[in-house]
């Protein structure tokens, strides 16, 4: 192995995850951040005086690579996670319930118990339903016969209640995307990597810490005291590339940095305006273009103390709102927070006509609520990627065309949807790729 000089132009959770593993590994970081914080997409804002998150995560023990990066800079798992074995409560605002609980018992067995005890669905429905989602998770998917969830839904016979409580909000919350466009082929990915690896796979890791403090905020810390190199507000405008071999980047004050190997770990619009301004990357670029955005609002409502859930995680249907989190968890009582995912109509609204409705839903789904004393409505226009039908087919390696030029993100090719473990992926790969040189 021969130390590399590598250059990483962005710093959310695909570029720390590549900067981490190649400092450990021995080579030269420096990790370029156009932005003046760390993060990305995964980041903490302010409301008032206290910090929230701009937008609300929940992993999953299958999330392997995340639970490594932690544990590798010592973040323990204990002080940043609640960890809860599967517990699934979703409240129609009619007031229709499903609650499933799984137990501390060897896979699958817990999944069985979970399923056959679960309240809001009927007994005939948990058989059938039980039958075709064993079918589903041995389906046979591929890129190019990739289908919508909800036809793959369809095609499997999982009953309506079965989709309409359980698999429809997972595949919202999965994928970010609605399941009459969302691909199949990611759905049952995600599905076999909760159920399939093991009964702690499919453990909830509720944060109990902001986004900041869960890995930005320490990662920068150990990369500086590793001797890696982290340059916030350094935006790059280029790249050096001389006869199709990268040799560095061009920074927005004109000054150039020069390194072995370039890793591209901004996010899909950024990259594809990097790639843009040079002749060997334009196809790169093209290819990038097909990607569609999907949004994810999340609305904030500080109540009195009083306020709290019984669980800190509720999901919702029959309005807007789909998830609502109890930030008690994380030392803030009486702070609600409420998920809307992907593309809709609640888009058209105002940020004023959009929490009005959701306080609405609230006192539906919890009762009798106060006014709340202060309101935060977050719209993040560019969450995620689309995951929709076909996207494994478009989805790029970490190895560009270019010599000493990789990409890391979550939209690579890490075969899961756009979250914080894709990215991680994404950024590992890189760096094993770079490491193998």
């Amino acid at each position: 192995m021969n130390t590399q000089s590598v250059v990483i132009v962005g710093g959310g959770w695909a570029g720390l995850a590549s900067a981490i593993k190649l400092t450990q590994l021995g080579h030269q970081v420096t990790l370029l951040e156009a932005g003046k914080q760390l993060g990305g997409r995964a980041r903490t804002t302010t409301m008032g005086e206290q910090s929230v998150d701009n937008g609300q995560h929940l992993m999953l023990g299958a999330y392997k690579s995340m639970l490594e990066l932690l544990d590798s800079i010592g973040i323990v798992e204990p002080d940043v996670f609640m960890r809860v074995p599967l517990r699934l409560k979703v409240q129609n605002l009619d007031g229709d319930m499903l609650d499933l609980s799984a137990p501390k018992i060897p896979a699958p067995l817990h999944l069985l118990v979970a399923f056959l005890k679960c309240e809001g669905i009927s007994w005939k429905d948990k058989l059938l339903g039980l039958l075709s989602m064993d079918r589903l998770m041995k389906a046979k998917m591929d890129p190019v016969h990739d289908v919508s969830v909800s036809q793959l839904l369809k095609h499997y016979s999982v009953p309506l209640a079965v989709q309409k409580k359980l698999q429809i909000p997972l595949c919202i919350a999965a994928l970010n995307t609605a399941p009459e466009t969302a691909s199949a082929q990611v759905f049952v990915n995600v599905l076999r990597e909760a159920f399939k690896t093991g009964r702690a796979a499919s453990d909830f890791l509720i944060p109990i810490a902001d986004l900041g403090g869960l890995l930005p905020d320490p990662a920068q810390q150990y990369l500086e005291q590793q001797g890696a190199k982290v340059r916030l507000d350094s935006r790059v405008t280029g790249f050096i590339i001389d006869d199709h071999i990268t040799q560095g980047v061009i920074l927005a004050n004109g000054k150039r940095l020069e390194a072995d190997q370039v890793i591209v770990a901004a996010n899909y619009p950024q990259a594809i305006k990097l790639f843009k301004t040079c002749a060997e990357t334009q196809d790169l670029a093209s290819s990038l273009s097909a990607f569609v955005d999907e949004p994810i609002i999340t609305l904030y409502y500080q109540f009195d103390e009083s306020v709290q859930m019984d669980f800190p995680m509720l999901g919702t249907l029959g309005g807007y709102a789909e998830w609502v989190f109890d930030r008690r968890i994380v030392g803030q009582p009486g702070l609600l927070a409420v998920v809307i995912s992907a593309s809709g109509p609640h888009l058209e609204l105002t940020r004023g006509e959009l929490a009005a409705h959701v306080l609405q839903e609230l006192r539906q789904l919890l009762g009798e609520l106060p006014t709340p004393q202060d309101v935060l409505v977050l719209k993040e226009q560019r969450a995620t990627f689309s995951c929709s039908v076909g996207i494994e087919a478009l989805r790029p390696s970490n190895q560009c065309s270019v010599k000493g030029l990789w990409l890391a993100g979550d939209y690579t090719d890490t075969g899961f949807p756009a979250t914080l473990e894709g990215a991680v992926r994404s950024g590992y790969n890189c760096a094993a790729l770079i490491h193998q040189l």
